[in-house]
């Protein structure tokens, strides 16, 4: 079993160091050649990437001593202590995590102010054999962290503690494993940050600004749009967030032989004065100030997928009410002063926009 999981230990770092080799040479770089032409400044780059290559250097060297160690494996090979050297590095790791959201939310404004740039990130994205998207390459940092605890608990459960890698083992372990409380909980948010970016990805039509710092993803799924003027039913796909939901029409792009999975976007629904009117089986009704006068009734394929979506609306909605409060005592302690109170939002101006049925 030990050989198994070093073998896996192995290939997952030289898989993890080729990663970020890749977003090196195939972006990193090119961008801070090309900084004039494509509109950016190196400020952005360094937000952007920053930690990239200094984590690529610390694994480089820890590869390079696993496959050395593995090239001669035997029951008394030992581990441990290629894996202690990675511990006084571990801060690069929070400091890469804690600047993830930044990184994604500097991409995408960057992208919308240069469209040279957005261009080439999308002609490098398409041009491996596995099409990932910027993004899934540089959360990998962020997934590695848990994947070494993994990985490593493997490897000390199945080493008897008479053997010589036991002790450096358990303490590589112990120190790995508390950067892993803090990193697990930023990858959480990572990940959400990046399905929010990939929603956004798949919306067309008039579809409001998603990638927002203070938005998160919540739930998704089908439904069926009921208009009380009319029998009228109409299927909808809907993303709800913490602070928005978003009804779209599902379809199939078909581009250059290949299908796609996309969504026309059709309306907004603001959670900042939404209430939750009436609740019978299989249905929700929406109406107040997030509807912008209008209602809302949906209808769900059974009565547990209702209550799914209306346990994560209500509990949406009352986080935002207590967002609200707080930004109203905040505030409130300012003294008057104009300077600080000019633009001030709990949750940005775009969570108070409404956006009309776009059919």
């Amino acid at each position: 079993v030990r050989a198994h999981v070093a073998k896996e230990l192995l290939s997952t770092e030289t898989t993890y160091v080729s990663t970020l080799r890749l977003v090196i040479h195939k972006y990193c770089e090119p961008i801070t050649q090309d900084l004039s032409n494509l509109n950016i400044e190196l400020e952005d780059v360094r937000v952007m990437f920053g930690g990239v290559e200094v984590l690529m250097n610390i694994s480089k060297k820890v590869l390079s001593s696993l496959r050395e160690r593995m090239a001669s494996f035997s029951a008394y090979t030992c581990i441990g202590d290629i894996l202690l050297t990675l511990t006084p590095f571990l801060k690069c790791y929070s400091d890469y995590v804690k600047n993830f959201d930044t990184a994604m939310h500097r991409i995408d404004s960057c992208c919308k102010h240069s469209p040279k740039l957005a261009s080439f990130i999308k002609s490098a994205e398409g041009s491996e054999k596995i099409p990932l998207t910027l993004e899934s390459l540089l959360i990998t940092p962020v997934q590695r962290i848990p994947r070494y605890v993994l990985l490593l608990d493997q490897l000390y459960k199945n080493t008897p503690a008479s053997h010589p890698d036991y002790e450096n083992l358990g303490k590589a372990l112990t120190l790995i494993r508390s950067v892993a409380l803090h990193v697990n909980e930023k990858k959480r948010e990572a990940d959400n940050a990046l399905r929010v970016v990939e929603i956004q990805s798949l919306l067309t039509g008039k579809a409001p600004r998603l990638v927002e710092a203070q938005r998160r993803f919540v739930r998704e799924g089908p439904l069926i749009v009921l208009h009380r003027d009319s029998k009228k039913k109409q299927k909808r796909y809907c993303f709800l967030f913490n602070d928005l939901m978003i009804l779209c029409e599902p379809f199939v792009q078909v581009l250059f032989g290949s299908k796609k999975q996309k969504y026309k976007f059709r309306d907004c629904i603001n959670l900042y004065g939404l209430e939750i009117e009436e609740v019978q089986e299989n249905t929700l009704t929406l109406s107040g100030k997030g509807t912008n006068g209008s209602t809302h009734t949906f209808l769900y394929d059974s009565s547990d997928i209702r209550k799914q979506w209306l346990d994560s609306l209500r509990k949406s909605i009352e986080l935002l009410h207590s967002a609200e409060k707080l930004f109203e005592e905040t505030t409130s302690s300012i003294n008057g002063n104009p300077k600080l109170k000019h633009g001030m939002s709990y949750f940005g101006p775009s969570s108070k926009r409404s956006i009309e049925e776009n059919e």
